[in-house]
Order: structure tokens, then C-alpha cells, then sequence
């Protein structure tokens, strides 16, 4: 079964990126050309992970395998022929007489036109994201958080997923501290595995005990991540400080 599935997942993700490089492009003109505002780049964007996601629940994976293969399909490239935000057109109708300046100003607005699919999207994060947290917590059986022994299990779990991630991180480029920071960095499961969890649960696959395992590890994971990853590029950039106070003066 193990195996089965996970051919399904890869070869629809290969399919799903193959299939949709191809179509990003032509539907994101066809739509473009009806209208190049906000709301139909919004509804091109959403439109796109709904229906990939749709397509993986036909394959018999979860929706989220397909919004992830849509994310990989879309490109800020696909987007640039729509309307830019008012500030953006705004600011671009001044004009310096410093050449430096312009530029600036120039890289500036470019980055912000790419990110500005990002910052859309990023709004329904607002509306949806309390309310997934909200459902999977009301998920969360009470009664199997009094138990002392699903702590233990806990933190050994947690122990086990903080090592795999440390771990991950030689596999990255660059020296021994680089490659921790990757790895700290990789520590955190946050959304992705809540969801998981909560699929798991809604699909009666974990018990309440094993859900609050899960949902203890991710906690912990997530909690520890961010000092670990403060501590260890405070580390790496030790060095780089040490060179500059060192450095012969004229």
C-alpha cells in the first residue's frame, strides 16, 4: 500500500508539473485578455490550486498533493501581464534625475509586482488559517492530554524529528555550520503537518492518543526552531564579524 501510494504521488506530481507548464501559460492569457485586475488575478491563482487539488483527489491522493503541484506550475512570469497595484503604477510615473536612484526605485516596484500574487493569496490566510487551527484543535480529545505517558511518547518523538531534520541538513552545500543552520531551519512542521494530522484523524487512521502525539510534536518543533536558528546564524556570522574588526585599517 505504502509503495502504491507513493508511486501515485510522484508520478502525479510529474504529470500535474509536466501537464501544467504547459497550460500556465495559455490560460493565464485567455483570462488576461477578459480582464487584468486584482480579483482575476486572485481567482486564477485559487482557481488553479483548486482544481489541481481537485485532480489529486481523483487520483486517490489528498488535495493538498495537488495545490503543492500547483504552486510548483505557477510562476510570478505568469502574472506579469496583469494590471500592477495603483501604488505601483503610481510611483513609477515619478521621475528622477539621479540615474542610481531610478534604478532603485525601479528594482523596487519590480519585486513588488512579483510578490503582489504572494500578498493577494496571503489575505485569505487571515479568513482561513484561524479557522483550521480553530477546527483542529477542536479535534484535540481532552481527556488523552492528562495522560503523563503520551508526554514521554512526545518527546521522544520530537526528539527523533529534530534529529532527522539536523540530519537533512548535511545533505546542503557549504561548511559544517551552514549545514546545521539548513537543518535547524528544516525543523519545523507547522501547517503542513497539522494538516496531515487532521486528515489522518478525519480519516479515523489515528487515535486520539497518536493525534495529540502529533499535535504536541508539532508544537514543540515549531517552538524550538526559531532561538535554535537565531543561535546558530549568530554563529555563522561570527566569523564574518571577526575578519572585519581584524582587517588592517588603510
Amino acid at each position: 500500500m505504502v509503495a502504491e501510494l507513493s508511486l501515485k504521488a510522484f508520478g502525479f506530481l510529474a504529470i500535474a508539473v509536466l501537464v501544467g507548464r504547459l497550460i500556465a501559460d495559455p490560460v493565464s492569457r485567455f483570462f488576461r485578455m477578459i480582464s487584468g485586475s486584482d480579483g482575476m488575478l486572485l481567482s486564477v491563482a485559487v482557481g488553479f490550486a483548486l482544481v489541481f487539488g481537485f485532480m489529486a483527489e481523483q487520483f486517490g491522493l489528498e488535495p493538498i498533493i495537488g495545490a503543492f503541484a500547483a504552486g510548483l506550475v505557477l510562476d510570478g512570469v505568469h502574472f506579469l501581464r496583469y494590471d500592477e497595484p495603483v501604488i505601483v503604477r503610481d510611483i513609477r510615473k515619478i521621475r528622477s534625475t539621479d540615474v542610481s536612484a531610478q534604478l532603485q526605485v525601479t528594482t523596487i516596484l519590480d519585486h513588488r509586482h512579483h510578490a503582489h500574487v504572494e500578498d493577494l493569496v496571503g489575505t485569505l490566510n487571515h479568513v482561513f488559517v484561524p479557522i483550521f487551527f480553530v477546527y483542529t484543535g477542536m479535534l484535540i480529545d481532552i481527556g488523552s492530554l492528562l495522560k503523563p505517558e503520551l508526554y514521554l511518547t512526545a518527546l521522544i518523538v520530537s526528539i527523533v524529528a529534530i534529529a532527522g531534520k539536523l540530519a537533512s541538513g548535511l545533505a546542503a552545500a557549504g561548511n559544517s555550520r551552514e549545514k546545521l543552520l539548513v537543518g535547524i531551519a528544516m525543523v519545523p512542521r507547522g501547517e503542513v503537518g497539522l494538516i496531515f494530522a487532521a486528515t489522518g484523524k478525519g480519516l479515523g487512521v489515528l487515535s486520539d492518543d497518536l493525534f495529540s502525539t502529533i499535535i504536541i510534536t508539532i508544537v514543540v518543533t515549531t517552538l524550538v526552531a526559531p532561538p535554535l536558528v537565531r543561535i546558530a546564524a549568530n554563529r555563522l556570522q561570527a566569523p564574518a564579524r571577526t575578519v572585519v574588526a581584524d582587517a588592517p585599517v588603510g
